[in-house]
């Protein structure tokens, strides 16, 4: 995207954007975050999807710090941080805690707010998808190896092009953090940014103005921050894009549009034995819904599924066999002795409806 150099959503904008009742919700306050270690080599680790996504990549060589037009770029945004206002250097510190996670926020807010269980008989809303458990799971795992195999491919382009820091080039740039010798191009903000907000896109396409305001806040703290020039920011722009168009193209393909099973094969496709289940799955709730999912379990796992399926448990006890029935048993002993703090743990792992699920839950206990 073309880069605005106004302060395109203030602060003010933005809690109004999020304060509505049907909007996602901003998150805590967090501390800019300080790497321990540059990770030289990130580039020459291996990513999810075995793709060179540098060979793929169509773009014009860099300009040397040297050229008019890099010279052009640097005075830009000399100008652009030297002006920078209290409310973008709040927006930059915001992001500084960490592109991932808060783009990693984000999708749990979009989570919650999807989270809830359509009307019945209704057809689904590609725009506006339930975000039960299952989808929840796939949506993290989506964005995350998106983020990990762009910032893979970042790291390798900005060791070959190794171009310093606009403050190293120019003691002019009024840079918001220290300087480090991370190489800045492709900026590895503007990557976050794009692969996130594109994938965030895909699965929530009634969130894409949302989605775009907030990648493009976040790109323009490069600018206000004086840590990245235009071309850095384009670079890492394209670099995502690319990134997540390849991840996305796999989601096409790993059987999700099977698992909601609207014609309700399920039963004929798991050829459920009336002797071992003489009791099998109903629905309880008035009106009778279709079971979440039922094929979910056909959906492409992303390393080797054989071995992930022979690891499977064996089949539960056979209905009113004495083995199910002590089970059955324990089960009530357990709740006829639930003490409030038991009921305290339960709620607190319970992840229903308007929550991020429990794959959120997990994902925000490794934020913590």
């Amino acid at each position: 995207m073309k880069p605005d150099f106004k302060l395109i959503l203030p602060y003010i904008a933005l809690t109004v954007l999020f304060s509505c009742s049907e909007d996602i919700t901003e998150t805590v306050e967090l501390q800019p975050l300080v790497p321990l270690s540059q990770d030289d080599t990130a580039g020459s680790w291996k990513n999810v999807m075995g793709i060179d996504y540098l060979s793929q990549l169509e773009m014009p060589a860099p300009e040397n710090t040297a050229s008019e037009a890099y010279q052009a770029e640097l005075e830009h945004l000399i100008t652009i941080a030297k002006g920078r206002t209290s409310e973008q250097e709040d927006r930059i510190t915001y992001w500084s805690a960490g592109g991932v996670i808060r783009w990693n926020q984000i999708l749990r807010d979009l989570v919650s707010k999807y989270n809830v269980a359509p009307v019945v008989g209704a057809a689904p809303d590609p725009q506006r998808p339930f975000t039960n458990p299952p989808f929840a799971a796939r949506a993290y795992a989506l964005l995350s190896v998106a983020q990990y195999d762009a910032l893979i491919a970042a790291w390798q382009l900005k060791y070959e092009v190794n171009r310093p820091a606009p403050s190293a080039v120019s003691d002019e740039v009024d840079t918001f953090f220290d300087s480090t010798p991370l190489p800045c191009y492709p900026s590895e903000q503007a990557v976050i940014a794009s692969v996130s907000a594109s994938v965030l896109k895909a699965l929530f396409p009634a969130e894409t103005d949302l989605l775009d305001s907030l990648a493009e806040e976040h790109e323009n703290t490069v600018y206000w921050g004086g840590s990245g020039t235009e071309s850095d920011v384009w670079a890492g722009n394209a670099l995502g894009n690319l990134v997540a168009s390849k991840v996305m193209d796999y989601a096409k393909t790993d059987r999700m549009n099977l698992s909601a099973d609207p014609k309700a094969t399920y039963t004929s496709f798991f050829e459920i034995d009336a002797t071992t289940v003489p009791e099998p799955w109903i629905c309880i709730e008035l009106p009778l819904r279709s079971p979440m999912l039922p094929l979910y379990g056909r959906v492409k796992t992303w390393m080797d599924s054989t071995a992930v399926f022979k690891a499977l448990p064996p089949p539960p006890p056979q209905v009113g066999t004495s083995e199910f029935n002590a089970d059955i048993a324990n089960v009530r002993k357990i709740s006829d002795k639930r003490t409030r703090e038991r009921w305290r743990i339960s709620d607190f792992w319970a992840d229903g409806g308007g929550t991020s699920t429990p794959p959120g839950h997990w994902n925000l206990i490794a934020e913590t």
